[in-house]
């Protein structure tokens, strides 16, 4: 309601922010991400950056990348471009264009929902808000070798730890079983070597599996295992070179590890390789929440750090005091970082709903990963699950007073 004044007055008394435009520069494709020099916005709304195809005809979905941004005047903006889309619209070695446009967010959900939905482009003097940017991915002509690998094809190096349970399996397998693997990633090499125990039947095989978490999938490469007698526990080790496709279904969290039994032939036990945790050694970084009790339909977090870009996404507890998952309260979107003061509306209905009046009761914000880097919050149905740290939920309950 606040923010609805707000807009009225400032519609009441000619008031409004700069126009909104656009300005980039030429620039070489760096880390999967391309930065808008400035953007300006007079609502919230997003970056979007258009692809144009083999074709060279402008491709409007799906787009190559998006990003959420406030009304205001914003610098050097960073937006992930999905590398399998670029690789199936033609950029590879060399220089192309890509078309950064503005749009709408027409119901204020920090979703962007085009063309099925209403956030559209945004219009000055009957013009869309765009800038061609010349987008140069891999070497330059003249600097290509015939074996340098595409930079899309490579994903970098670290290592990180992952841990196989039964509750990763789909559907969910009952199972005192468990496992541990040591990741480790050189380039595009990727090594594996870990532990598990406690099968409910005997070990029947262990691979790496490509499907997005909560889905099913073929077998990419077979991991040596090491049985003991009882070949319910086991070794398991694997030295890989991922092929481009292969690293893309990395980056976009799509690789897992499966141990399979002779009574679970489809998998006992099962570990997603994220790219969450990936990033959380490379950048030594901790994710972490801080609050403080507000009141207030609207929350400001103190502080929140993200190994990865990821939501915070803020939970209700219902009338009997229960967590309630979906649907949540609030989502904002954040990239990687530490971001102090962030602010997260929440649901008027869905807080009257779940019995927030007068007196003090907790929220709870919680940070989710954004597994397939589209900005759009996918839980449960999608694989935006919460983020891990030492086996426990980055959570910060915080009081509410509405």
């Amino acid at each position: 309601m606040q923010r609805i004044l707000g807009v009225l007055l400032f519609a009441l008394l000619g008031l409004s922010f700069a126009q909104p435009s656009l300005s980039v520069s030429p620039q070489e494709l760096m880390n999967g991400q391309v930065t808008i020099d400035a953007v300006t916005l007079e609502q919230d709304g997003f970056v979007v950056v258009h692809a144009y195809d083999t074709n060279n005809d402008l491709v409007l979905t799906p787009p190559l990348g998006v990003m959420y941004l406030t009304a205001g005047t914003h610098e050097n903006v960073m937006v992930d471009l999905d590398p399998m889309l670029l690789s199936e619209y033609g950029y590879d070695m060399g220089t192309k264009n890509v078309l950064p446009m503005l749009h709408i967010d027409a119901n204020m959900n920090q979703t962007y929902e085009f063309p099925d939905g209403g956030d559209v482009p945004v219009m000055v003097n009957d013009a869309m808000v765009v800038a061609d940017l010349a987008l140069t991915v891999g070497a330059m002509e003249g600097d290509m070798s015939t074996d340098m690998m595409p930079m899309e094809a490579v994903i970098g190096e670290g290592q990180f730890e992952v841990m196989l349970s039964g509750a990763q399996e789909t559907p969910a397998v009952t199972s005192d079983a468990t496992g541990s693997a040591t990741v480790t990633l050189t380039g595009s090499s990727l090594s594996i070597s870990g532990d598990f125990s406690g099968l409910t039947s005997p070990f029947a095989g262990a691979h790496v599996h490509m499907a997005a978490m909560g889905e099913s999938g073929d077998v990419v490469f077979p991991l040596t295992v090491t049985t003991a007698d009882d070949a319910m526990s086991g070794i398991l080790s694997g030295d890989f070179s991922l092929n481009e496709e292969q690293v893309n279904a990395f980056k976009a969290g799509y690789l897992y590890i499966n141990v399979h039994s002779e009574m679970n032939k489809s998998g006992e036990i099962r570990a997603q390789l994220l790219p969450h945790d990936l990033m959380m050694g490379m950048m030594g970084m901790t994710p972490a929440l801080m609050v403080s009790p507000q009141m207030g339909s609207n929350i400001s977090l103190d502080s929140v750090t993200l190994a990865e870009d990821g939501f915070v996404v803020v939970h209700a507890f219902d009338t009997k005091g229960d967590l309630v998952l979906t649907p949540p309260l609030g989502v904002v979107y954040l990239t990687a970082g530490t971001h102090e003061n962030v602010m997260v509306e929440l649901d008027p209905m869905l807080l009257s709903e779940n019995g927030y009046g007068a007196s003090a009761k907790d929220v709870l914000p919680m940070i989710h990963i954004d597994a397939n880097a589209n900005q759009v919050y996918e839980f449960p149905d999608g694989g935006d699950v919460p983020v891990m740290v030492n086996g426990d939920m980055v959570v910060a309950t915080l009081s509410l007073t509405n």
